[in-house]
């Protein structure tokens, strides 16, 4: 059979070095600080599993919360009140701990710099419609393809491109749909700012 005050001792000695770590040179980093967080929290559920029912129910109150430090270390208060001395006594530790923990967490993102804002876009000096030319029938839809260049050549993945038709014969919808209307010919342009390019409409019966 297992000694269970054994395995306990052994669960409680490595959350408490796993605390110690998080509280040492300052190295630790978020998404480091997180991940040992977490593992504090399955070395609890685990240790409640493994030993006997009252420090079993840290599994189903720590397992319910979320990462909230805070909560995490309300729920603790609340067992060490409700348990025989001795338990108090091991887990009292890492409760006083879990308040550093959490001005540590709370350091390290205040201290995170802000995201830098997206670059702003360079001006479009090309713009290429595809297809060039598109037969419909009256009633039928094609679709228009446009692609906005740099003066580097690089794409502007958020240029906004207006949509114009030349007559009757076909509309063009502001996402580059081409409707045909009736009967006859017109040039669908494609424009961002003041640069442009067509494409050469046929509508038949």
């Amino acid at each position: 059979m297992p000694d269970h005050d054994t395995d306990r001792a052994e669960q409680l000695d490595r959350i408490e070095g796993l605390l110690h770590m998080l509280l040492g040179d300052g190295t630790v980093t978020r998404g480091a600080l997180a991940h040992h967080i977490h593992t504090l929290k399955r070395l609890v559920e685990h240790m409640g599993r493994k030993t006997d029912e009252q420090l079993a129910r840290i599994q189903a109150d720590i397992g319910a919360l979320g990462p909230d430090l805070d909560s995490i270390k309300t729920k603790l208060d609340a067992i060490i009140a409700d348990s025989d001395d001795a338990t108090a006594a091991k887990l009292q530790p890492i409760a006083d701990s879990l308040d550093a923990v959490k001005g540590r967490a709370d350091a390290l993102a205040a201290a995170a710099p802000a995201p830098a804002p997206p670059a702003p876009s360079k001006p479009v000096v090309s713009v290429t419609v595809s297809p060039k030319t598109l037969d419909l029938k009256s009633g039928g839809v094609g679709a228009l393809a446009v692609v906005s260049l740099d003066a580097d050549g690089a794409i502007v993945a958020d240029a906004k491109v207006t949509f114009t038709s030349d007559g009757p014969a076909a509309v063009a919808d502001p996402d580059g749909r081409v409707h045909g209307a009736a009967a006859g010919k017109a040039t669908v342009t494609a424009a961002v700012g003041d640069v442009s390019d067509t494409c050469a409409v046929t509508v038949t019966t």
